[in-house]
């Protein structure tokens, strides 16, 4: 998974830098301090740094650790809530999140499955592990992602929730078909 968190998070900074709001500098150079300063970023090549060092954690820390990993989720959430609370609904922001959220939890799917099955032969539990993953919702962190670069955070924040109530469905569907 740190693979691809990298490589999601690379091409989200190139992305939201090219089609977000003009900074007023040089792209590359902008992207390049963007992509240095990116705290997701930052903070997959600690923990891959950690681990190649290896240090043992303090029991201390590491109880510390697992307990804010534990709030992490439900805090991204209360703060998209908050969000999402300014948010008038009915606008463009809530079009597109139910764009995004139609391609997300419904055609991802469809073409996964396509793909996983007839592509590349998985077969069951491999093959509802792969769907499954792709119905999930849109992730917390392309909310941080667009409000750290000044693109449409609005749009994002509404996206995950919109997409976060349609998986209700999705994996419902998805677990019916495949499990």
């Amino acid at each position: 998974m740190v693979p691809a968190i990298i490589v999601y998070n690379l091409l989200s900074v190139v992305l939201l830098v090219f089609c977000g709001p003009p900074s007023g500098g040089h792209p590359i150079r902008t992207t390049l301090i963007k992509l240095v300063t990116n705290p997701l970023l930052i903070g997959c090549f600690a923990g891959l740094a950690w681990n190649a060092v290896g240090p043992t954690m303090p029991l201390a820390i590491e109880r510390l650790c697992d307990s804010l990993g534990r709030m992490a989720f439900p805090m991204a959430l209360l703060g998209i809530g908050s969000q999402i609370a300014r948010t008038p609904f009915g606008g463009g922001s809530l079009r597109g999140a139910l764009l995004s959220s139609v391609l997300k939890n419904v055609v991802a799917p469809l073409v996964g499955y396509a793909v996983a099955r007839f592509g590349f032969g998985l077969e069951g539990m491999d093959l509802l592990a792969a769907v499954v993953l792709l119905a999930t919702p849109t992730a917390v962190s392309s909310y941080v992602m667009a409000d750290q670069m000044d693109c449409d955070s609005e749009l994002a924040a509404t996206a995950v929730a919109t997409s976060s109530i349609c998986s209700i469905a999705s994996f419902g569907i998805v677990l019916w078909l495949l499990g």
